[in-house]
C-alpha cells in the first residue's frame, strides 16, 4: 500500500471517530391520538436511540432495544406508560395503560396507549418528552374521523403539553 493511500486511510478514519463523538442529532418522534366514545387511544413512535437514550433495557449493550428487549422491560414501560404520558381532565389527571410496545420494521419503537376518558380530556401531557434530547421535537396530532387532521402541533420538552379541543367541537 502506497503511504498516500494509507495516509488517507489514516484521515478517513480520524474523521470517522470525530463525528461519532459529536452530541447525538436531536431526533422527530411522533403521537396520533384518536378520540372514542369512552377512550384516547395514542399512538406513539420513536427513535430507537431516542427512546433508549430516555430509558433503560438495553440488555446486550449493542446500543438498541430488539423486540425481546421490549419484551422483557414490559413492566417498565407500564410504569412509564401511567408516570409520563398523562391525559388531564377537568376531574384529574389520568396516566396511560400501554396497549402495546413494538420494534417497528424501521427499528422505531412504537407504543399504543389507552386513556379511560369521557369528554372531560382537556389537554394531554407528555412529560417523557422532558426525557429527550434538548432539541427533540415531537409532531403530535388528534385525528378525526378517518384520517382526517384535527389539530396538530410540534412539542418539545420545554412545552410538552397537548391541547384537546372539546369532544362536541370535533367535525
Amino acid at each position: 500500500m502506497s503511504f498516500a493511500a494509507s495516509l488517507a486511510i489514516t484521515a478517513f478514519g480520524a474523521f470517522a471517530t470525530t463525528l461519532s463523538l459529536l452530541p447525538h442529532d436531536p431526533g422527530l418522534s411522533s403521537v396520533h391520538v384518536r378520540r372514542t366514545a369512552d377512550a384516547v387511544i395514542v399512538h406513539a413512535a420513536f427513535a430507537n436511540a431516542d427512546f433508549l437514550g430516555a430509558t433503560a433495557g438495553d440488555r446486550d449493550g449493542d446500543g438498541a432495544l430488539d423486540a425481546n428487549e421490549l419484551a422483557n422491560a414490559e413492566p417498565q414501560l407500564r410504569q412509564l406508560a401511567r408516570d409520563v404520558f398523562v391525559l388531564q381532565c377537568a376531574t384529574g389527571a389520568v396516566g396511560g395503560e400501554l396497549l402495546t410496545a413494538v420494534i417497528a420494521e424501521n427499528r422505531d419503537v412504537e407504543l399504543t396507549l389507552h386513556f379511560p376518558a369521557t369528554v372531560d380530556a382537556v389537554e394531554l401531557r407528555l412529560p417523557f418528552l422532558t426525557r429527550l434530547a434538548h432539541g427533540h421535537r415531537c409532531y403530535t396530532v388528534l385525528h378525526g374521523d378517518g384520517d382526517s387532521i384535527v389539530v396538530d402541533a410540534l412539542l418539545a420538552p420545554a412545552a410538552a403539553t397537548f391541547a384537546l379541543p372539546a369532544s362536541d367541537e370535533l367535525p
